[in-house]
């Protein structure tokens, strides 16, 4: 499956969407061109990357220096967003 790939019209009725990734993500590309087809079309709500941060950082945190930021980040976007 690949939801990159979507139609405008079908992307234009997506769910509010929040995407953030890492800055050393293999997927960031990928999550840029979502944040790209969501805006373009009116339901992106906020795009982010967390500068310094790996993909896996948030959940192995003992490892990674940067994960609070992770945390800090997506605790924001649930302030805004759902509270």
């Amino acid at each position: 499956m690949c939801p990159n790939l979507m139609a405008d019209d079908l992307a234009a009725k997506m769910p509010p969407t929040v995407i953030y990734t890492t800055e050393f993500d293999s997927f960031r590309p990928d999550a840029q061109q979502a944040a790209d087809l969501y805006g373009k079309n009116g339901t992106l709500l906020d795009y982010g990357t967390l500068p310094g941060t790996f993909e896996a950082g948030a959940r192995e945190f003992e490892n990674f220096k940067r994960c609070n930021d992770w945390y800090h980040a997506i605790g924001a976007v649930a302030h805004r967003y759902l509270i």
